[in-house]
């Protein structure tokens, strides 16, 4: 194995990392729900 320094300029996002280009949730199947009772959420003590 040997040790190689890349200067930070040639660094790049890979396509296959998941946070990179991260699409919003799909909620289609509870929207309904959320329409009609809102956003339900326990509290925490």
């Amino acid at each position: 194995m040997q040790l190689q320094h890349i200067p930070l300029d040639q660094l790049k996002i890979s396509p296959l990392n998941m946070r990179h280009g991260r699409k919003n949730p799909d909620i289609s199947d509870i929207l309904p729900s959320i329409r009609a009772r809102g956003i339900q959420q326990l509290l925490r003590l």
